[in-house]
């Protein structure tokens, strides 16, 4: 029998002999053909899956053959139990990894006849801030696709200047990364606006004082009616570790009525 098959070379199989003076009959011989395994992965669809923590992860696979094989799930090496087995499907899920399930996972199928296996690698990427785990929010979204892998902070300021690692980790090779992000702010005024009207009495003193922020420290110039205002023995400019620029004017006259600005300028913009 050549090639042969389930369908069409299974069963008994009789020898009979004829001649003039009659017929006789073989022994039945029953053949039972073997089939190979036969193992088809459903998911997932790469032999390398990169995902960050708390994304979910599965391995399906088919698994057939006439007689039913054996199979068996290990992960770098120790046998771990499928989620759920039903017909020939074999699935084996995650809902949300953690760095403790990266690594090599091999299925193995077998039966008389054959042996079949697949290996589908895990590498689970974590993201820290100042060593603190981050996690996919509206603040921060991080993303893995093939090799690369990002993370979007949005809306950045200034409480996010820190020290940022990735590490990547398959159970066999470690690797990891460390970018430090610094944030620019432009000044910010502080002030109150009722701060924005003043007046003073001629002959005597009066200050004017605004409060910036900003996390590169500005440098604060002051002008009088749209041009800057020279300091002299009546004009002093004082600032503050605070960020308060103060402008003392001195025995006030009727020529220092106008408009005082207060103009705070960084690396980033005023």
């Amino acid at each position: 029998v050549r090639q042969p098959t389930v369908a069409t070379s299974e069963g008994t199989y009789r020898v009979i002999l004829k001649n003039d003076l009659g017929e006789t009959e073989s022994t039945p011989c029953v053949l039972t053909v073997l089939e190979p395994v036969k193992l088809t992965k459903a998911a997932p669809t790469s032999d390398v899956v990169d995902l960050k923590v708390g994304e979910p992860f599965e391995i399906s696979f088919d698994v057939g053959g006439k007689e039913a094989p054996k199979v068996q799930l290990t992960k770098d090496g120790k046998e771990v139990k499928f989620t759920s087995v039903e017909g020939t499907r074999h699935v084996y899920s995650v809902p949300e990894v953690k760095p403790e399930h990266q690594g090599a996972y091999k299925l193995i199928a077998k039966n008389k006849t054959s042996s079949e296996e697949a290996v589908v690698t895990l590498n689970v990427t974590g993201m820290f801030f100042n060593d603190t785990e981050l996690k996919n929010s509206p603040k921060h979204k991080i993303e893995a696709k093939q090799n690369l892998f990002s993370l979007t902070i949005n809306k950045c300021d200034h409480p996010d200047v820190g020290s940022y690692r990735v590490v990547v980790d398959n159970g066999v090779d470690h690797t990891e990364q460390t970018a430090k992000l610094h944030v620019g702010v432009k000044p910010k005024v502080e002030a109150a606006k009722p701060a924005n009207e003043q007046s003073a009495v001629i002959g005597q003193d009066t200050q004017i004082s605004w409060k910036f922020s900003g996390v590169e420290k500005p440098q604060v110039t002051w002008l009088f009616n749209g041009q800057p205002l020279p300091t002299n023995e009546r004009f002093q400019i004082t600032e503050t570790d605070d960020g308060t620029s103060t402008l003392s004017i001195r025995h006030a006259e009727l020529t220092d009525k106008g408009v005082y600005t207060a103009k705070a300028t960084n690396a980033v913009g005023e």
